[in-house]
């Protein structure tokens, strides 16, 4: 595996953990994932670590559709079945869809200082490379 494919691997898996640390009955924004694992410019790249999962990580079972945009969208296109898959399983865990939209001042995730500190040491030690020994 290339140094470049390696990286964004490691990237997604760091997604895939803070994903899978968000409380059911609660979202995030793709751009509060980004900063959560400290790439606040990712929001993009945590999108495509979500869309990429099934693909390369098939086993885990994640749940991404607690991810939202900024404005508290759903993100994919209404006529997407992924757009209804989202918001039917946003409304079983008793978050209200509206639109096509969640009120992010009620149902975003704010991790407390416990989750912060662990999700940090898990960033940290995903990008350490291991040192080449001779």
């Amino acid at each position: 595996m290339t140094d470049d494919a390696e990286s964004k691997l490691s990237l997604y898996r760091q997604v895939w953990q803070v994903v899978s640390m968000i409380p059911k009955g609660q979202v995030a924004t793709y751009g509060q994932i980004a900063k959560l694992i400290g790439k606040p410019r990712y929001a993009r790249q945590v999108s495509y670590a979500l869309f990429h999962r099934r693909r390369l990580a098939p086993q885990l079972s994640l749940p991404w559709y607690r991810v939202i945009n900024a404005q508290g969208k759903i993100a994919l296109n209404p006529t997407d079945w992924r757009f209804e898959e989202q918001t039917r399983c946003l409304v079983q865990e008793n978050v209200p869809v509206l639109y096509g939209k969640v009120d992010l001042k009620l149902y975003q995730w704010q991790p407390d200082a416990k989750t912060l500190a662990k999700i940090k040491r898990y960033c940290d030690d995903s990008t350490k490379k291991p040192s080449k020994t001779s």
